[in-house]
């Protein structure tokens, strides 16, 4: 999407650019050693247009949408929203249980459900998706673990998107089943946001991660 400012020059009219926005980025690293699975089990990108569009001047802007390969098309069939707001600094935040760096050749992306045995520890990919310059610390919390579960790890710092959270079993931890609550806490412009994030997992494996995005 290109945002252009309309210069009136007597009769003609000139195009300046302002801003141009493309995908919104995946906050963590996608796979790409070619040989083995080394990513998340999901691209957390999106082909959608985000991004912030500042109007110094009062004026006449035009905005031009382009598909993929470059061109423009006029076809009823293709429809867009476009939302045009303030910006509104926010967050949200998704978790899942880290995915393994498989051997070269197999690239495999498993389905791996969070389970604990007793003394075991679980590593959880956490990442944020920070929204219109929001750029502070964001505190987790995990309430209604099972008896004899902690979790450590739980700040992601100021300028980052993504951290690691770790759940511990003790040896001794009874045998139980949770559906924990995952949250996140920031302060943004002085006042305190709470956020419920989202635990992700895979429903089935996916063979060849070349043919097939988690």
């Amino acid at each position: 999407m290109l945002v252009q400012q309309v210069i009136r020059e007597g009769e003609q009219e000139k195009l300046v650019d302002v801003v141009e926005l493309s995908d919104i980025d995946s906050p963590v690293k996608v796979s790409s050693n070619g040989y083995s699975y080394d990513g998340p089990p999901y691209n957390a990108g999106s082909p959608d247009v985000l991004g912030k569009v500042e109007i110094k001047e009062d004026g006449v802007y035009r905005l031009t949408l382009s598909d993929l390969l470059g061109g423009t098309r006029t076809d009823p069939d293709n429809i867009y929203r476009l939302i045009v707001r303030k910006a509104a600094p926010d967050f949200a935040i998704a978790a899942w249980a880290l995915h393994m760096n498989l051997r070269n050749g197999d690239r495999n992306a498993l389905s791996k459900p969070a389970a604990l045995r007793g003394g075991a520890t679980m590593p959880m990919e956490v990442v944020v998706i920070r929204r219109d310059g929001f750029d502070g610390a964001i505190d987790l919390q995990l309430e209604g673990l099972p008896e004899g579960v902690t979790a450590t790890g739980l700040t992601i710092p100021a300028g980052k998107s993504r951290g690691i959270l770790l759940l511990t079993a003790a040896e001794n931890a009874p045998r139980g089943l949770t559906q924990a609550r995952f949250i996140g806490r920031a302060d943004i412009n002085g006042q305190p946001v709470v956020r419920t994030g989202s635990m992700a997992s895979m429903a089935w494996p996916v063979p060849n991660a070349w043919s097939e995005i988690p």
